[in-house]
């Protein structure tokens, strides 16, 4: 049987970014399976690790490896979208495992996305289809926070209560955000918008640049057609004091810069309750401080590097 046509894979199109943060194995893994899958289609995009944490990959060709501090997720995508001029920027956590057909996906997207920029219908941002390590369907896509949805959130489990569920069978269904661990990102609407927002270290990064690209008339979509199983979303790991740390913060930040005042007054009163309640357990007095920092000056607050560090 013969393989793709390369014509369908334009070099220039496509740059890749795989964020790994000490996870270098299983960014190597993801890159193999896509090398193996469709060889042509690997070799056709630009593809950049950016290795944040202690472990390094080995070395592969037609890869940029690049070492940097763990300045958050956002961070990450930005440098690499600075060192990299594909028309469309993926980018990827480094537990993707692609499933057959995924690359061929991305260029059929990404040439609609270039062909749209100079349409009333401009296609900003794509998130892809997730699915677990078993197969069952993985929350990707959700509504923009508002305290009632936050509030009504704490009732469902961790892995539903951010989520809706999109149409499946449906190619590109509009949504209000998609999760950046697998996201198609037009790249004169991420130079428009600046990239993403670096005060987001982790958490709350991918839903604040869909909101800000719906805002300037950029549409934020799904797309079934390529497909990754996630092996270790956030859902479904234990609830660690560092996760809760950058997650508080990050959700703070986003009622500060994007809700009425009284939700994130509000919002402030609940997290401050929740520290409070569990002030007995390590780590909670950090968390504790950082919100009361956040609270006081959240338009000028950065992370405590340090402190974060000791309970990283």
């Amino acid at each position: 049987m013969k393989g793709p046509d390369p014509r369908h894979f334009p070099p220039g199109l496509v740059t890749a970014v795989i964020v790994d943060h000490n996870q270098s194995g299983y960014a190597y893994q993801q890159l193999e399976h896509h090398r193996c899958q469709h060889p042509e289609a690997f070799a056709a995009v630009d593809w950049i690790v950016i290795s944040n944490g202690k472990s390094s990959p080995p070395p592969m060709d037609c890869v940029q490896f690049i070492s940097t501090v763990n300045d958050g997720y956002g961070a990450a995508i930005n440098g690499a979208a600075k060192q990299s001029t594909g028309r469309v920027i993926l980018a990827m956590n480094s537990d993707l495992v692609p499933e057959a057909g995924f690359l061929p996906a991305v260029f059929s997207l990404a040439e609609r996305m270039v062909a749209s920029e100079k349409t009333s219908a401009r296609m900003g941002i794509i998130g892809l289809r997730l699915v677990n390590d078993d197969g069952t369907f993985q929350g990707s896509v959700g509504r923009f926070p508002t305290l009632a949805r936050f509030l009504r959130g704490l009732l469902r489990r961790r892995d539903v209560r951010k989520y809706v569920t999109p149409d499946r069978a449906k190619r590109l269904s509009p949504v209000d955000w998609v999760t950046g661990a697998c996201v198609m990102i037009d790249r004169v609407c991420f130079d428009e918008l600046c990239g993403f927002d670096e005060q987001f270290f982790l958490y709350y990064e991918d839903v604040d640049l869909c909101r800000r690209a719906a805002e300037r008339h950029w549409l934020v979509e799904f797309d079934p057609s390529a497909t990754s199983r996630h092996l270790f979303p956030y859902h479904s790991r234990r609830l660690t004091i560092a996760m809760v740390y950058v997650a508080r913060r990050s959700l703070l930040l986003y009622y500060w810069k994007h809700r009425p005042r009284i939700e994130f007054r509000i919002l402030s009163l609940i997290v401050r309750l929740e520290c409070w309640l569990r002030r007995g357990n390590d780590g909670w007095s950090k968390v504790g401080a950082m919100i009361e920092r956040v609270i006081r000056d959240p338009s000028g607050h950065t992370l405590d590097r340090h402190e974060f560090e000791t309970i990283e």
